[in-house]
């Protein structure tokens, strides 16, 4: 992987030096966290950024294979998982129809999902590569004030060719294929990730924790 300081396709100046303002309403404040402060065995976070199609996730998985006792999360998946798990349950409906809608999903789920499955197991894992989470300027804010180390936060830039030619593959099959990856989420999705999560980065950039990787 080849590093830049900055981006060069998807990520525009105007976008990075955009920053979102902080929306204390969809923020978790401390007196409802059951969750302790600190990542567990003083374990350390990679977090991947990058907009549907950029293949982060098997980038984030190759980059956790390569560290003894490091563990991928992706909030996808953990979303996904549990709308299937959930058939029956109407909140998991709904949630399921905005996954498959591209539309986001609410921050408190997205947090107890990600945090339940750091805290509550007993996994004895050395550091985390998460990738699908944060995706927007309060949820950064929220992340870093909870696992409290953030070692990178690694952009996958990309243009929006290469993400819609890779989602095209992905959908021909059907081990792969996901219900979000229609025309209408997909550009659902590009919108979100332009006007959410690139001023997010901004949040991360400022506190030198921000590596770029070009990919085509």
């Amino acid at each position: 992987l080849k590093f830049h300081s900055t981006p060069t396709f998807i990520v525009s100046e105007q976008l990075i030096a955009t920053e979102l303002p902080f929306d204390s309403k969809s923020s978790t404040s401390v007196s409802d966290n059951r969750f302790p402060v600190g990542l567990p065995n003083n374990a350390s976070a990679i977090v991947i950024v990058g907009p549907p199609g950029s293949n982060k996730a098997e980038i984030a998985k190759r980059i956790a294979s390569r560290y003894d006792g490091f563990m991928h999360l992706s909030m996808g998946n953990l979303l996904r998982n549990e709308v299937h798990a959930n058939a029956d349950d109407q909140l998991w409906q709904r949630i399921g129809q905005k996954i498959s809608a591209g539309e986001p999903v609410p921050m408190k789920i997205c947090r107890e999902l990600l945090y339940s499955k750091i805290y509550d197991e007993d996994n004895g894992c050395k550091g985390y590569v998460i990738e699908g989470y944060p995706r927007a300027n309060n949820q950064a804010v929220d992340f870093e004030n909870q696992v409290d180390q953030i070692t990178l936060v690694i952009l996958i830039d990309c243009t929006e060719e290469f993400c819609i030619q890779t989602i095209a593959r992905r959908n021909k099959d059907k081990i792969t294929a996901r219900e979000d990856d229609n025309e209408e989420a997909i550009n659902s999705r590009l919108e979100m990730f332009k006007q959410n999560t690139l001023p997010m980065l901004k949040y991360f950039d400022d506190k030198g924790k921000l590596k770029v990787v070009c990919i085509t």
